[in-house]
């Protein structure tokens, strides 16, 4: 698998020896929905912010994303809620890499 990097303004090629810059790029990328939105057809992009009150609907947005951004690396994904603490959301996120084969489970906080 390739990565790209930059570094002193240098952008080079790299081939990944380890799951760790796929982890990188996923976790960044759960980051962009730690405060989501709904999306509201008629007004497009709505501002109500999708709270932990709303989940499984939060959890149910963020899984097809992420299938659309990575299912061609991933065999498998699944994410559940484990508990809510005030505005914290507690979730279990497994996946299996197809390059590396390797079975990760690793806790999420989002905070909404």
């Amino acid at each position: 698998m390739k990565e790209l990097e930059l570094e002193d303004g240098d952008m080079t090629f790299n081939i990944l020896k380890d799951l760790s810059a796929f982890e990188n790029k996923l976790i960044n990328s759960l980051k962009v929905f730690s405060v989501e939105t709904f999306w509201d057809v008629n007004k497009g992009l709505s501002f109500d912010v999708i709270s932990s009150k709303q989940a499984n609907y939060k959890l149910q947005h963020i899984k097809s994303k992420i299938q659309e951004w990575f299912g061609n690396e991933l065999e498998y994904f699944e994410i559940k809620k484990e508990k809510i603490e005030g505005s914290i959301l507690y979730v279990k996120m497994k996946y299996i890499h197809k390059f590396y084969k390797e079975d990760k489970e690793r806790e999420v906080l989002f905070n909404a």
